[in-house]
């Protein structure tokens, strides 16, 4: 189902005003100028109009400038809701960075097992309160 959106009227009134009236060649050669009725091509130019328009907010699909793009790296956030989720994030981070940075962030992630006194040394603990941080977060925790 599609979401109606209201066009301004300013819109439609200066589409309205622009828009040229058809013209059709008849059999005999001559062109006559057929012009729809202003209701009949209000509600065309409106249509198309509400086509075009998106929501605020919302992306325009098909349109990359209009989509954010999906955070990568040490901009991804981590899902700690569980050990296979914060491990499956730090695969992908993995992937996306340098080993350096990797390995920035394994250790940022064992210093704060170690001394983060509220995760008591248990690693699905420590995940949980690191859920939704990113490992840029992470490292700066740790310093």
């Amino acid at each position: 189902m599609q979401k109606s959106r209201r066009v301004p009227a300013c819109l439609v009134l200066a589409l309205l005003f622009l828009a040229p009236a058809t013209v059709t060649a008849g059999e005999s050669g001559s062109a006559s100028a057929t012009e729809q009725s202003p209701e009949n091509a209000a509600a065309l130019l409106a249509e198309e109009a509400t086509n075009e328009v998106a929501d605020a907010g919302q992306p325009v699909p098909g349109n990359p400038q209009s989509e954010e793009p999906e955070p990568i790296g040490m901009d991804r956030p981590l899902d700690g809701s569980s050990l296979d989720s914060f491990n499956a994030g730090l695969a992908q981070v993995e992937q996306e960075v340098s080993p350096r940075e990797f390995n920035q962030l394994k250790a940022a992630i064992e210093k704060l097992l170690f001394y983060d006194i509220s995760a008591k040394r248990d690693r699905e603990l420590l995940y949980q309160r690191l859920n939704g941080k990113t490992p840029k977060q992470i490292i700066e925790r740790a310093k």
